[in-house]
């Protein structure tokens, strides 16, 4: 089930490359 979690987030970070590159950067400064 992993795998195929990472798949399709793989596909979502191709469809959304830069809205999710957003998300991920703002949880990085939050978490910081």
């Amino acid at each position: 089930m992993l795998q195929f979690s990472a798949s399709n987030l793989m596909q979502k970070l191709e469809r959304n490359g830069a809205y999710i590159f957003f998300v991920f950067h703002n949880l990085d400064l939050r978490l910081c």
